[in-house]
């Protein structure tokens, strides 16, 4: 009786070890982290973007005029795996660059989100000044106004400039300027130019 009852044991303890087993190899099974979830390129028209797989965050810089409120990506990403939004599907980029586009990969069991912006290529000339005098600028239109003292030789004028961190300018600094007529002003940047009309106007400035 004694030896039925400790066979009986075994037996429910051996069954139970089975089941045990079963269970941790079945979700093994349906149970994979080794999936590949990194975005392999992210594009906006021609203009591919940095991909951070370690930070998880996308920056595309596309050229000026950009219309951002309705931009169709082009996202590469591993073999079986997805991508929310989806690639080619228009989102609004207009305010990503204070609150990023989030995108996100899917992989069997397993995922990988990014905060991706999308901006335009920006360059602006942010201070022009001729002696003590500031200029106004205004950048929607692209003019720059300086207002000088009535008498003041236009012809010959060294203007100081200050404009986007590596960006180049021309006419460039340093040199002598003739103001009698306005004066084109282009910075180039990234491939792309900003052009700003300069002018010289004789008198105060209006309060």
């Amino acid at each position: 009786m004694k030896t039925l009852k400790n066979n009986l044991g075994l037996g429910i303890f051996l069954l139970f070890i089975g089941l045990f087993t079963s269970c941790k190899e079945d979700s093994a099974t349906s149970l994979d982290l080794g999936s590949d979830v990194n975005i392999l390129s992210f594009k906006v028209g021609n203009t591919a973007g940095v991909v951070d797989n370690e930070k998880g965050t996308i920056s595309v810089l596309v050229p000026a005029g950009t219309d951002l409120s309705a931009v169709k990506p082009s996202i590469a990403i591993p073999e079986n795996a997805t991508v929310s939004p989806a690639s080619g599907s228009a989102q609004n980029f207009t305010f990503s660059s204070t609150t990023p586009l989030v995108y996100r990969v899917y992989n069997g069991n397993v995922f990988n989100t990014y905060q991706v912006t999308v901006k335009e290529i920006i360059a602006e000339i942010t201070a022009f000044r001729i002696g003590n005098k500031v200029a106004i600028i205004n950048q929607k239109n692209k003019s720059i106004t300086i207002y000088l003292p009535v008498g003041t030789a236009v012809k010959e004028l060294n203007p100081s400039v200050e404009f986007t961190n590596g960006a180049s300018i021309a006419p460039g600094q340093g040199g002598y300027v003739d103001f009698s007529s306005a004066v084109k002003y282009t910075l180039t940047y990234m491939g792309q130019t900003f052009p700003y009309t300069v002018t010289v106007v004789l008198g105060d400035e209006p309060a």
